[in-house]
């Protein structure tokens, strides 16, 4: 792949006019849709795994605007730096190709939409809400079908790391206890039974990302990726 330092460095400046011109949308947009900012394409990328050149996946200004926001807000900070911007791509492309695996495809209908629901609720806790998060998604153009679809994707990369890399899903009551325990301000319950499944959603989660990152560096090699201009 080429060298993502420079392919942030490209990106950087696009990145900034993303933002600026998704808030400018939000204050002018109308029930009509007059005046939507078009999207465009920020970033394509295919390995083995997507189907090679011929078969390339791709990121759009918006969706990566949208997604490096959620790093942020996921730290408690408003506004994206390159380093959420870095920090989103490695996520989305990582997750993508562990997404097309044909393992997903184990994955039963109601197991994928109590997963969904499981990872969407995490994903609400980390930037302040279900309103939250809807705001977000509505202020830089991005429908509630492709909420659906990236969770649905999400819960089938899950599922993946799940069976085959490394169990994340559940945990027995040792490992829960102890996030409990360094859980200071009681953000998931008071108590632990209060706070159990609200620590297993985020421990999987954490555990999830951090495999995601090691799959994306060791696919570095192998995996393309174009900023287009």
């Amino acid at each position: 792949m080429g060298s993502l330092s420079e392919t942030l460095r490209r990106w950087s400046v696009a990145f900034a006019c993303v933002l600026f011109a998704a808030a400018t949308h939000a204050r002018a947009d109308t029930p009509s849709g007059k005046g939507v900012v078009a999207d465009r394409v920020a970033v394509r990328f295919f390995s083995a795994e997507t189907g090679g050149v011929a078969h390339p996946k791709w990121i759009s200004e918006r969706w990566l605007a949208f997604a490096s926001t959620l790093e942020a807000l996921g730290e408690g900070i408003r506004a994206p730096s390159e380093r959420h911007v870095r920090l989103a791509l490695e996520l989305e492309i990582g997750e993508t190709l562990l997404s097309l695996s044909p393992n997903e495809r184990l994955l039963a209908q109601a197991d994928e939409k109590r997963l969904v629901g499981e990872l969407r609720s995490e994903q609400e806790r980390r930037v302040g809400g279900p309103f939250a998060l809807n705001q977000l998604a509505t202020q830089l153009g991005i429908s509630s079908s492709q909420l659906t679809i990236w969770f649905t994707r999400r819960a089938r990369a899950v599922h993946y790391v799940d069976r085959m890399i490394a169990p994340i899903r559940n945990f027995d009551d040792g490992e829960l206890r102890q996030a409990f325990r360094s859980n200071d301000d009681h953000e998931f319950g008071a108590t632990f039974e209060d706070a159990r499944d609200g620590l297993r959603r985020w421990l999987m989660v954490e555990r999830f990302r951090a495999l995601v990152s090691a799959h994306f560096q060791g696919a570095r090699g192998r995996t393309k990726v174009v900023v287009t201009q």
